[in-house]
């Protein structure tokens, strides 16, 4: 979970500046209307730097964001204009915020970055933990039988903000013994004003995961398998999903 280290939570952002955060968050309030959920208190695990947060401020009362990665929760803060928002640091793994949620979404395949079956079981109990019984908890993760069918490949990304050009090349090792993709980030800052170029790397390791097993591993933490979708859609999960997304309850 070391994950998003200070060079790469500064230029975050910067990289998913044509993500949806809008849209995805709107996805998931259809999902909080479709399941009738309480619209009082919101914990988002693996906020990063709110985003999704910020956009459903206006839809809960409270909303509570934690992220492993304190660089994040610093540019969280510092953007933060909402009163009803809580940003903090946190694992997912062992938090403790002496209370309890109506809801608990998290999102960008924060369960895919629990690796083994210890860190998966104990975010599902953390979760379970701060529900209130009824509640429910809304999750993406990397779909085991899409990834197979679409073998992740190398990936170039290039991104410019004014004299600085970053490119970020991802090349993937799979695990299959283990179903985990490890994605090492390689990373070339240019900044015109310098003359040596930054270069920094990164692997993050994202276990894909399989119906079957998500509902046992809920099941033990007394979480209800209710439903599950391919991402931003409520259609079935199928071969050619890639993200899927699994709403439970707490019993």
């Amino acid at each position: 979970m070391g994950n998003f280290q200070n060079k790469y939570a500064k230029n975050y952002d910067l990289f998913y500046r044509d993500k949806d955060y809008k849209e995805e968050a709107l996805y998931i309030l259809s999902l909080v209307k479709k399941f009738k959920i309480p619209r009082n208190c919101l914990l988002e695990l693996g906020c990063g730097t709110g985003s999704h947060s910020k956009i459903l401020s206006k839809h809960f009362k409270n909303i509570h964001g934690i992220d492993i990665s304190k660089e994040m929760i610093e540019i969280a803060l510092k953007d933060n204009k909402f009163d009803n928002i809580v940003f903090e640091y946190g694992d997912v793994r062992d938090f403790n915020l002496s209370k309890t949620f109506d809801c608990i979404i998290s999102l960008f395949h924060v369960a895919s970055y629990q690796v083994n079956n210890i860190d998966i079981s104990q975010m599902f109990e953390r979760v379970s933990y701060h529900l209130y019984s009824g509640g429910y908890f809304i999750f993406d993760f990397w779909y085991g039988p899409g990834v197979l069918d679409d073998l992740p490949e190398k990936r170039v990304k290039k991104i410019t903000r004014g004299d600085i050009k970053v490119t970020r090349t991802a090349k993937p090792i799979m695990r299959r013994e283990q179903n985990i993709v490890d994605v090492q980030y390689d990373f070339s800052v240019n900044d015109s004003n310098k003359i040596e170029i930054d270069s920094y790397s990164e692997v993050h390791s994202m276990r894909y995961f399989f119906l079957p097993e998500l509902k046992i591993l809920l099941e033990q933490h007394n979480l209800e398998f209710t439903d599950a979708f391919s991402w931003m859609t409520l259609k079935k999960l199928n071969y050619q999903s890639w993200y899927g997304l699994v709403v439970a309850k707490k019993k």
